[in-house]
């Protein structure tokens, strides 16, 4: 008959641990129904932590040549703290001995494990105490990424302690399961800049994920404290701040904020859209004829304002380890459009900005790529003829054009730990893909 031996360390009560724990131990039961198991929350019920009298019984096990629990009982019985000391450690030596499989929910503290299953390790482990021919299942969840090649393996010492604890003492059939990146569903995050349309999708999109969202505005508080509020309808947190992308002083003070209030910033996606005017200028307006100040506004609020973001967020993201930004960019800057040439010269630049960081913010956990969204369905768009956009979506693979839904998506994953290593990219989506003819074109 198989005894399974259950220790839950974690300090809350639906930790990712924990409810790993429970699935582990529903299916040992389906295939163990005769099987015995025994249950210790270490944080409920814990483990007094070792005392000079605890010591003092290892030490006398030692000089005794103690190998089982009879010969300890009689070692403790002549000597009162001995027996006091012997009488706390004595059942949880038992309830190991007894069990075939030790399964533990362990997420990781401070790089290690938690005091509560330390404090048992320290009570229950006696020099002579034998774990041959055991196994043990170590459930582990963890805020950010450790695995092999992560910017943070150095600082697992989860792993190797219990590896080298467990060997230690003769127990070799050992086995880890890893949830990682469990931050990443409260992570703070910031959306730059739009209120509406792909950025407010997007802002949602975490929001269902049950991030931390900044929503930044330039002149609608209003409106973007009303994404905020669909963010928190939708599971998540948020608040919104004022920047203005062509006054610099305004990003470094709302990326402070961010970082003061949620101690950090995780994800950045970069969507400026500043077309000059009212909306994207006359298309049959020549290139010589667009005021040199329009240039200068539509390229530094798409392109110096969005690199001043970027870098703005950078010093939170090193000192982490792991960072994602999503660069908005457009499709403009790839295929043109008649009139606005600052516009699409502005959005070419961030191909350029996010090579680059790919390869300066790589080795501190960092991916950078770059979303270009063709001609996208959105709230925000005025009604366009439904023959117009039926042959613009003829146009595409999927005879369909995006929403900003779908982009929104799209950032979402390359916004988070599902993106393991992809950076310095430029993705396109739908409807983008087939190089749609323009509008007036």
């Amino acid at each position: 008959m198989t005894h399974l031996l259950h220790l839950d360390a974690s300090g809350r009560s639906n930790s990712f641990s924990r409810r790993l724990g429970s699935a582990f131990v529903a299916d040992w039961r389906a295939t163990h129904p005769d099987g015995v198991y025994t249950y210790r929350d270490l944080v409920a019920d814990p483990v007094r932590p070792i005392d000079e009298d605890r010591v003092h019984l290892a030490t006398q096990s030692s000089v005794n040549g103690v190998r089982d629990i009879a010969t300890m009982d009689k070692v403790a019985a002549g000597i009162p703290e001995l027996a006091r000391s012997w009488a706390a450690t004595r059942p949880l030596v038992e309830q190991l001995l007894a069990a075939d499989v030790l399964l533990l929910g362990v997420p990781m503290y401070n790089f290690t494990v938690p005091a509560a299953l330390k404090a048992w390790i320290d009570r229950v482990t006696l020099p002579w105490l034998p774990l041959n021919g055991k196994s043990a299942v170590v459930l582990s969840a963890r805020g950010g990424a450790y695995g092999l090649g992560t910017p943070r393996e150095q600082f697992d010492f989860q792993e190797p302690y219990l590896r080298a604890y467990f060997s230690a003492l003769g127990l070799d059939d050992v086995e880890f399961v890893h949830a990682e990146l469990t931050h990443a569903t409260v992570m703070p995050f910031l959306t730059q800049f739009r209120s509406t349309g792909i950025g407010a999708a997007t802002a949602r999109a975490y929001g269902r994920e049950g991030a931390r969202v900044t929503i930044t505005y330039r002149n609608n508080p209003d409106r973007a404290e009303k994404v905020a509020a669909d963010v928190r309808a939708s599971g998540g947190q948020a608040y919104a701040v004022r920047v203005d992308l062509e006054d610099l002083p305004t990003i470094d003070r709302a990326v402070a904020t961010v970082v003061e209030r949620w101690g950090g910033i995780d994800v950045l996606v970069a969507n400026a859209v500043r077309w000059g005017g009212d909306g994207p200028p006359d298309p049959s307006l020549r290139f010589e004829d667009v005021p040199l100040q329009e240039w200068d506004a539509m390229i530094s609020a798409n392109l110096i304002g969005t690199a001043a973001t970027v870098r703005a967020v950078l010093p939170s993201m090193r000192a982490k380890g792991w960072g994602r930004i999503v660069l908005i960019s457009s499709s403009v800057a790839e295929e043109g459009l008649p009139g606005p040439g600052p516009y699409g010269t502005a959005k070419s630049g961030l191909h350029g900005l996010a090579r680059s960081l790919a390869w300066n913010g790589g080795r501190d956990g960092i991916l950078v790529n770059v979303v270009a969204p063709g001609f996208t369905l959105t709230d925000s768009r005025p009604d366009i003829p439904a023959s117009v956009t039926d042959a613009l979506a003829a146009a595409t693979p999927t005879h369909r054009l995006s929403n900003s839904d779908d982009v929104a998506n799209l950032i979402v994953f390359l916004g988070s730990g599902a993106n393991g290593n992809l950076t310095g990219e430029v993705i396109r989506d739908g409807s983008a893909a087939a190089r749609a003819p323009h509008i007036g074109g």
